[in-house]
């Protein structure tokens, strides 16, 4: 990718440059009656050619522009024998499961990773049962997602991790004797 992404910038710049001089020479008169006749009389195929030429490398950027949008971020790191990249969505998705199975009291969570200044940051929002006691839940969350993150996927440059209560829901068994 690398080697397109130069080629690209070589041959865009020659290609305004060239066209920078011409219409240089076109206005100060310089440009020979005779270049001008050739290229719309003579050269129509030449000009056609280029053109085409022109067409298919902006498709190409297109296609490439396309291609780097769609890259899902994550998070990369070097090892001994290569490079190791962990999408973003992989590690909120464990995040989920791994609050819902390791922590009492959390019903449901949603988490959100974003590239910050300081490194990752870690947006939790969770849903917590109804006689839990939040600043314990909560600081067991962050070290547990922290540990998690730092420990098992060997990120570093972990930030922050904020937790947001957004519900606090009653425990399972009094919601079923409600039902019934």
């Amino acid at each position: 990718m690398k080697a397109y992404t130069y080629f690209m910038a070589v041959i865009s710049t020659a290609i305004l440059l060239a066209m920078g001089v011409l219409a240089l020479l076109y206005t100060s008169n310089l440009l020979s009656p005779s270049i001008i006749t050739y290229f719309t009389e003579t050269g129509r195929w030449v000009v056609g050619v280029v053109g085409a030429i022109f067409i298919l490398l902006a498709l190409g950027e297109i296609y490439a522009g396309s291609k780097s949008i769609r890259q899902e971020p994550a998070v990369s790191f070097e090892n001994p024998l290569g490079e190791v990249r962990i999408s973003y969505s992989a590690m909120e998705d464990y995040i989920r499961r791994l609050v819902v199975q390791e922590i009492k009291g959390v019903k449901r969570v949603r988490a959100n990773i974003k590239e910050s200044r300081g490194g990752v940051s870690v947006g939790v929002k969770v849903e917590a049962e109804d006689g839990q006691n939040i600043p314990r839940l909560a600081n067991g969350l962050q070290e547990r997602v922290s540990s998690y993150l730092k420990d098992v996927l060997g990120i570093a440059s972990l930030s922050q991790v904020k937790v947001h209560i957004n519900r606090i829901s009653p425990p399972p068994e009094i919601r079923e004797e409600g039902e019934t």
